[in-house]
């Protein structure tokens, strides 16, 4: 299958949600700060909340290089870690790896990337090759990344 290229934020933000919508197992995302994604949004946090209760295998693994944004603009999805806490991780890339380069949401569906941060312009993959590339990308980076800052909010 062919990848559906996108160059604005609406195009972008609907990537990321039929992505979410599809994914059945897992759930990983690289970014800046997310503050382009569209994760605020209620209705993204409700497809989230779905995918986290379909399964008890379900996963949602976050990396980003700053979560200060992530903290105070994304009160549904912090909601969130106080029922599904045990499925969902968030890490703070390495300073090493914290250049600007291409940012990614990834499931076993398929893949939505954006190729730099200053930019809107990506594309929606479900190629095995491009899942496979981004996933060892993830799983290289999530090896040298840290806790959060803030740390895990549980609401006890």
């Amino acid at each position: 299958m062919s990848a559906n290229s996108f160059d604005s934020l609406l195009d972008y933000q609907d990537q990321i949600q039929q992505l979410i919508s599809k994914a059945e197992r897992s759930l990983y995302w690289f970014d800046t700060d997310l503050s382009s994604s569209g994760i605020e949004k209620p209705e993204l946090a409700t497809l989230i909340r779905q995918f986290l209760a379909g399964s008890n295998l379900a996963r949602v693994k976050i990396l980003l290089h700053d979560d200060a944004w992530f903290w105070r603009k994304c009160s549904h999805l912090t909601e969130l870690l106080t029922v599904f806490g045990h499925a969902v991780e968030i890490r703070l890339s390495n300073e090493v790896d914290k250049a600007p380069g291409e940012q990614f949401l990834l499931s076993e569906a398929g893949v939505v990337r954006r190729f730099f941060p200053t930019s809107m312009r990506g594309e929606a993959s479900e190629s095995g090759t491009v899942r496979t590339l981004c996933q060892q990308r993830f799983d290289d980076l999530w090896s040298r990344a840290e806790p959060p800052s803030e740390g895990r909010r549980l609401s006890i």
